[in-house]
């Protein structure tokens, strides 16, 4: 069996018939910074800190990866869920509604139940919010042409 693959913007999951295994690419925006190994390493492990708390059968652990015995990276191992199970499986099923309102519950009553780490107002007022828009154009607009369309990038951004 060929393991599956999928990819986000920071992030490639490799999957087998019962694992998934994260690998954080290295990369640097302007909200996050993986450029180095051990900026991702520690990435991975907050990340598996972080996700342990709401889902502590689903995230087992990292893995480090070695090239002759050097280490060079770190990814965070999961347990793969079914892909039937994916909120976007259930898109357009009549188990949507239902289990997006489960996820939001579950992670509204997760946060509810931290205390806050700053003021909500430095990152919610409209100086903070506009500069993370700016900040997000200005990372996307090297990839106009060849991973966004011109005519819908200018659109948005206008």
């Amino acid at each position: 069996m060929t393991p599956d693959v999928a990819e986000t913007h920071v992030s490639t999951v490799f999957f087998t018939a019962d694992r998934a295994y994260k690998l954080l690419k290295p990369i640097r925006t302007s909200f996050l910074d993986y450029s180095t190994v051990a900026a991702r390493m520690r990435a991975a492990d907050e990340e598996l800190a972080l996700n342990r708390r709401m889902a502590p059968d689903v995230y087992l652990g990292t893995a480090d990866v070695l090239e002759r015995d050097r280490l060079v990276d770190r990814m965070i191992v999961m347990r793969r869920l079914p892909d039937d199970r994916r909120i976007t499986a259930l898109v357009g099923t009549a188990e949507f509604d239902d289990a997006l309102r489960s996820i939001t519950r579950a992670i509204a009553a997760f946060h509810a139940s931290q205390p806050p780490l700053y003021d909500v107002a430095d990152i919610a007022g409209r100086d903070a919010v506009l500069g993370n828009w700016n900040d997000n154009v200005a990372d996307m607009a090297p990839l106009v042409g060849d991973v966004f369309d011109p005519d819908v990038f200018a659109r948005v951004t206008n």
